[in-house]
């Protein structure tokens, strides 16, 4: 269960786990909140897409899972799953409370991808309702994993979940596709002729991703280096940062791409890739992405996830949350410093080996068969999880 097949980190890490995982030991049906599919599923795999639109604030999304929840339910009683798999937020609360309001008996599995996002928010109200929401959910289901060590902390902690429900299994990172895809060409000026460094940004352009905080890093990185800063995404943000980029008189220096399906012939032929995310990450998938194409970063140290990633600084420079002239000064030390450069690029490799998809989802497969074997000692439910 996930909210959409669109791009984005959640749906990423879906689509990767269901490229890898063994369909000939387990047979998965993804249902989605929404038809947008920006991610192609493997041959064989049935889609029920609810067409329920998400969005707006805390009290429609509410009423949407509700609706959400009744239709998931319909479909858990004609598939009559093992195990069900939420893959974060509103969509672990809808599977929840569908399993729980469904007669078959099957085994619950979410994943929490996030926590930043509750400590960020201005509307207190709803960030409470959240972690409410959270803590009274989350027990319920039989196993939830983290996907750092952040998360994990927090799902133990502020959830007060037991230790024997959270498994820990970081977001899977396809580094051979990644290189791969990141020889194709582009064709954009700065890249192609490349006589000026170019820092590079890419993701959801999100007012939690720092964009702002760049912005101004990027104005003091010019006083010091005649430099080129390439933004690749889209969001509901764009329109601010646009305005600011043209308040600064920067718009011949900042370059908004758009979406791209494939952000990593960008990130093969910059210089430096920046992280300015205020929080809500969990884990920060596009930066173990940059790492596969040889790109040195440098990270906001927001609340989970780049630390953990970046091995407290080994694998990249991090920098104080919100703090423009930290993150304009750890770019300038990576654009004139060619040893650090390169150390990092070398400690950014290594570590990004750490997440290879394979040895991920293969941590997926276990957790699968070994709740399929609690299930099935428990009581006289038929499994069709395969050794």
């Amino acid at each position: 269960m996930c909210y959409a097949l669109r791009i984005g980190g959640t749906e990423q890490v879906l689509a990767t786990v269901l490229r890898y995982l063994d369909q000939q030991a387990f047979k998965p049906v993804v249902v989605t909140y929404s038809r947008d599919r920006g991610y192609p599923l493997p041959d064989g795999i049935f889609h029920y897409a609810l067409g329920i639109q998400g969005g707006g604030r805390l009290v429609r999304k509410l009423a949407v899972n509700l609706l959400v929840v009744l239709r998931l339910r319909r479909i858990l009683r004609q598939e009559r799953p093992h195990i069900a798999v939420g893959m974060g937020a509103m969509s672990n609360w809808a599977l929840i409370l569908a399993a729980k309001l469904t007669p078959e008996k099957m085994v619950i599995v979410v994943g929490e991808h996030g926590v930043g996002a509750t400590e960020i928010r201005s509307d207190r109200i709803t960030a409470n309702i959240i972690r409410l929401l959270n803590r009274f959910l989350y027990p319920l289901a039989d196993r939830v994993i983290s996907v750092s060590e952040g998360v994990r902390q927090y799902l133990l902690h502020d959830l007060k979940l037991p230790e024997t429900k959270v498994i820990s299994i970081s977001n899977p990172v396809d580094v051979e596709a990644i290189k791969r895809l990141s020889q194709e060409p582009v064709n954009h000026p700065w890249l192609v002729s490349k006589n000026k460094p170019v820092i590079l940004w890419v993701g959801r352009i999100e007012t939690m991703k720092g964009l702002q905080y760049l912005i101004g890093a990027f104005e003091r990185v010019l006083t010091e280096i005649d430099a080129r800063l390439i933004i690749v995404g889209e969001g509901s943000d764009q329109r601010r940062i646009h305005d600011l980029v043209t308040q600064k008189g920067l718009q011949e220096k900042v370059h908004f791409a758009g979406y791209d399906p494939n952000p990593y012939r960008y990130m093969s032929r910059s210089d430096v890739f920046a992280f300015p995310s205020l929080g809500g990450e969990g884990f920060g998938l596009v930066l173990a992405e940059a790492m596969a194409c040889g790109l040195p970063v440098v990270s906001a140290d927001c609340v989970t996830g780049p630390a953990e990633i970046l091995e407290n600084g080994r694998c990249g420079i991090l920098v104080p949350v919100g703090d423009e002239r930290s993150l304009a000064n750890g770019i300038l030390r990576i654009l004139t410093d060619p040893l650090l450069r390169e150390r990092l690029i070398r400690a950014g490799a290594r570590r990004v080996a750490d997440f290879q998809a394979a040895h991920v989802v293969a941590s997926y497969e276990r957790l699968f068969r070994e709740v399929c074997q609690e299930q099935s000692s428990g009581d006289s439910l038929a499994v069709r999880c395969e050794d």
